[in-house]
């Protein structure tokens, strides 16, 4: 049966094919990230607009796993419920499906090679003149990845015509429901890309090697297949990345039942009614968006009650971040205070590990080790779950002093005022470099001699200061000399100023010698920027801890800086 196909021509329009869309997904993706970051959370307030938003997404970006990984994350972090992220799932279906469109009304039109080699030319030449301008750089492997796309599905389509001209088409018309279904789904899972799969179905109906009921259930396996990576990626995160995983599975696997249950009144009305019998790539671009908005119209009414049932089996495993909060000692003023202290100084050690982390610094090289006893649990947190880890003891420490229910007097409640504030500047400092972090990142991995030289001297400056806030943070005198603090806190105000102000003159002279690029300046100055803001905020959250609330105004009057805006 498979003597007449040529392996090798089918595996090169593969590779090519996918070498297109992977050219295509990451240049779309540098070019719209942040924008696609602000549209998600921004239009995904309700389960209509989440749906257009998924649908809208996935059909610019190509990819609807793309779109599941960044919504993952978004609901992992709490900036979009689990809700409204069922919605984008359910729109990533229906924006799949314009892959099948183009293929369809441009694949098997035209002189494919023709039409390809254009883009391939000219998107190659961009990419080795335009080397300088990323932006220019992304629009060319875009033209690229766009003609080996069409270049691969020419070889595939050119492999399907000589098998179909010799295979058994008895052996394959024997063939039942469930097996061509895991067929379909087996092409998503081994070549990792629904558009890929899509393409060799399409060119196997194209060629009459199948007919078009049997790609139809194929295209239905080749849905559910999307869900695997979704699937093991979310096994290793949150809670709620598994609930997103969980749904997005559940919805595959619902849409497949539907489209099944409905496939001969879905065929008999494309074929018959629509008349696309003589046009079967037509047709099935058109069976792959019908079943998709059929199961998105009937899972819409209820998603509120689908959510509620990820929740129920999906449940939190939860684990208390701090270590001294109890609701026992809320009785006395004493023991909460010393109680609420303690928690505080535990949550600036945390801060300051994950501040660390985030440059890539070793905290054992940097951290005493005196008095740091910590949640065992953090240190084998990625570092996205760090920062939730430190989000989630901030929270506990606000209840926990709402739970203080006797009577305080004015300086006990100012001292808890301030530990609530301490605690606040602590999670804005980590924040703030957490806000840094796309900026860090490209820094640190960039080849450009001027970012390596300035990423490892802000390493440095981090370690000098963190080894000096840690020594602060561990003397046994601090909380009976707090002229000698004081004094302390605003050399190292004054030095957090000085490196802010001596890295800029570097960045600015580092632009007029032509040594950085323009794309790198907003890196830098963020990176700088932020970096700075972090330590001070750091410093304000141990003058509340450790000051009274007139020598902490007195440290504020020497920061002229924001530090001490809210988070």
């Amino acid at each position: 049966m498979f003597e007449a196909l040529n392996v090798w021509t089918l595996l090169a329009g593969l590779g090519i094919f996918l070498l297109g869309m992977y050219m295509l997904e990451n240049a779309i993706q540098d070019l719209s990230g942040k924008a696609l970051r602000q549209i998600l959370k921004k239009y995904t307030n309700n389960n209509f607009k989440a749906i257009l938003t998924g649908a809208l997404s996935t059909a610019i970006l190509q990819s609807s796993s793309t779109v599941t990984l960044l919504l993952m994350a978004f609901v992992s972090a709490g900036l979009m419920t689990l809700q409204n992220g069922i919605g984008v799932i359910i729109g990533t279906n229906i924006g799949t499906t314009m892959t099948s469109w183009i293929v369809a009304s441009v694949g098997f039109k035209l002189d494919i090679e023709a039409f390809a080699l254009p883009f391939i030319a000219i998107g190659g030449i961009g990419l080795i003149f335009f080397g300088k301008s990323q932006r220019l750089v992304n629009i060319s492997k875009i033209t690229s990845g766009f003609g080996l796309l069409f270049l691969g599905l020419d070889y595939m389509k050119k492999s399907m015509d000589l098998w179909a001209a010799s295979a058994d088409i008895a052996q394959i018309a024997g063939m039942g429901i469930i097996a061509l279904f895991f067929i379909g789904f087996l092409f998503t899972v081994v070549v990792q890309s629904s558009s890929a799969a899509m393409a060799i179905v399409l060119s196997s109906v194209y060629s009459e090697i199948i007919s078009f009921e049997q790609a139809a259930v194929m295209v239905i396996g080749v849905n559910l297949g999307t869900t695997l990576k979704i699937i093991l990626v979310s096994f290793g995160g949150s809670v709620n990345k598994k609930r997103v995983g969980f749904s997005h599975f559940s919805f595959n696997i619902f849409a497949a039942v539907i489209a099944i249950i409905l496939l001969k009144p879905l065929v008999w009305l494309i074929l018959d009614v629509f008349k696309l019998e003589n046009d079967p790539v037509i047709a099935l671009a058109v069976f792959h968006t019908l079943f998709n908005f059929l199961g998105a119209i009937l899972f819409l009414p209820v998603i509120p009650f689908y959510k509620k049932l990820a929740v129920r089996l999906i449940k939190e495993n939860v684990k208390k971040a701090a270590l001294y909060l109890n609701n026992e000692v809320t009785e006395f003023p004493e023991s909460a205070i010393n109680t609420l202290k303690k928690e505080t100084l535990h949550l600036f050690q945390l801060c300051m590990k994950y501040n660390l982390k985030s440059f890539n610094i070793d905290d054992s090289l940097v951290l005493s080790g005196i008095n740091t006893k910590y949640n065992e649990s953090f240190k084998h947190l990625k570092i996205n779950d760090k920062y939730l880890f430190i989000k989630k003891l901030q929270t506990e420490i606000y209840t926990f002093t709402s739970s203080v229910n006797i009577e305080l007097k004015p300086d006990e409640s100012d001292q808890i005022r301030r530990y609530l504030q301490s605690a606040q500047l602590a999670v804005g400092s980590s924040k703030t470099i957490k806000d840094a972090g796309n900026d860090i990142s490209e820094i640190s991995f960039s080849d450009t001699p001027f970012l390596k030289d300035f990423y490892k001297k802000n390493r440095k400056t981090l370690m000098d200061f963190y080894i000096k806030a840690d020594s602060i943070i561990n003397d046994h005198f601090i909380e009976t000399d707090s002229g000698q603090l004081i004094s302390q806190l605003a050399n190292l105000i004054k030095q957090i100023k000085s490196n802010e102000k001596s890295q800029l003159n570097e960045i600015i002279k580092g632009m007029n010698e032509k040594k950085i690029l323009s794309d790198e300046v907003n890196y830098l100055l963020t990176a700088n920027r932020n970096q700075a803001h972090s330590c001070r905020q750091f410093l304000h959250g141990i003058s509340d801890i450790y000051l009274d609330s007139k020598e902490s105004l007195l440290l504020d009057t020497l920061d002229s800086g924001s530090a001490t805006e809210s988070i």
